[in-house]
């Protein structure tokens, strides 16, 4: 995920994450991921989990809502940046929410790491 700049959650994050997943295996509850950016995060818990358990993506693929009143100024400052076109992506890359198809491109996200998503 990091050689690919697939996910803007930290390290620590993501080994909670696969523990949770490995963690609530026997239960068969289905996973549900709520936003996923390029898909890294996602395609990691689709590694830890078996095939059999359910697993759903969801996501606006589009420009984040703006802050509240009660979002601080650094957030704010943030959306303006993002909003102004001046944010950068992991890496140096593109700003992933500047992507054209971003669902197309995190649908090849996952079949590239052999987890093709269906519709």
């Amino acid at each position: 995920m990091r050689a690919e700049y697939l996910s803007y959650t930290t390290d620590p994050q993501l080994h909670q994450l696969l523990e949770v997943v490995r963690r609530t295996a026997p239960s068969g509850a289905l996973i549900i991921e709520a936003g996923c950016a390029r898909g890294g995060s996602a395609i990691l818990m689709c590694s830890a989990k078996s095939p059999q358990r359910a697993m759903r993506v969801y996501d606006l693929f589009e420009m984040l809502p703006p802050p509240s009143e009660h979002d601080g100024d650094d957030m704010k400052a943030r959306y303006a940046e993002i909003k102004g076109g001046e944010a950068v992506g992991l890496g140096g890359e593109q700003y992933y929410l500047y992507d054209d198809d971003l669902m197309a491109t995190v649908t090849n996200n996952f079949a590239r790491f052999g987890y093709p998503v269906e519709s």
